[in-house]
């Protein structure tokens, strides 16, 4: 028996009709294709297809791979980078992913990634104490190195300013006169004189020679938390003006 057409298009319809055009599922991107290249326009290796979830920490990684510097035995394991896209414009996040700066690519389109070296500060740990100098009877409170490193100077709680050979670690002077806790002291920039000032507010300038007090001012009425010389550039300069 002849079907009906509606029975026809109804039994098409169930077994999928080939010639009727079915809607393809939407694929979902999971990869892009990217050129790493250097601040320098050097390209690294050809475009590599990577994962859109991959994030900084990611790609520094790769760039250490293919520039083997994990390989090198007097440099960090692994070299830290910068990431940019779209010409530098953008800077890779530490936490954001391919797939926020490459949103606007096509599925064959190249990607250009920039990596930069980030500065590397190479820290040794201290591992030992390389001299102890006893001599202040009370808590020492400020050092200062002459600006020639070859003394150190010394102020502490039991009111006295020290001067050490900071070669040998042994003492040269010591120079009493505060009558209370030495808080901070200075060096001249010719290294002639050291200024200390204290808890009761006095300011004396030492002979780090001899030992001597210089002088001594008497003008604060309360301690004295920081001293600063005249810089040896701009010393003279007034008494020029004058004459």
């Amino acid at each position: 028996p002849k079907l009906t057409m509606a029975a026809a298009a109804a039994a098409a319809k169930k077994a999928g009709d080939p010639g009727t055009p079915r809607k393809r599922a939407k694929v979902e991107r999971t990869s892009v294709l990217i050129q790493l290249v250097s601040v320098g326009g050097s390209a690294l290796g050809p475009p590599l297809d990577v994962p859109l979830d991959s994030t900084s920490k990611d790609l520094e990684k790769l760039v250490n791979s293919l520039q083997d510097n994990d390989q090198d035995a007097t440099a960090f394991k692994e070299v830290p980078y910068a990431f940019y896209a779209r010409g530098r414009e953008d800077y890779f996040g530490e936490e954001a992913s391919l797939r926020t700066y490459t949103s606007g690519s096509g599925e064959e389109s190249v990607v250009e990634v920039v990596f930069e070296p980030l500065a590397i500060f190479r820290v040794r740990r201290v591992a030992r104490c390389a001299e102890t100098m006893p001599g202040h009877s009370d808590a020492v409170l400020h050092v200062r190195y002459s600006p020639d490193g070859r003394t150190l100077a010394s102020g502490g709680g039991d009111a006295t300013v020290r001067f050490w050979d900071s070669n040998s670690g042994t003492p040269r002077k010591t120079c009493a006169g505060h009558r209370h806790h030495v808080l901070c002291l200075a060096w001249a920039p010719d290294n002639s004189a050291v200024a200390s000032g204290d808890r009761a507010g006095e300011l004396r300038i030492w002979e780090p020679a001899s030992g001597k007090c210089a002088k001594v001012l008497k003008k604060h009425t309360k301690w004295i938390a920081a001293i600063a010389w005249c810089p040896a550039h701009l010393d003279g300069e007034d008494d020029d003006d004058d004459s």
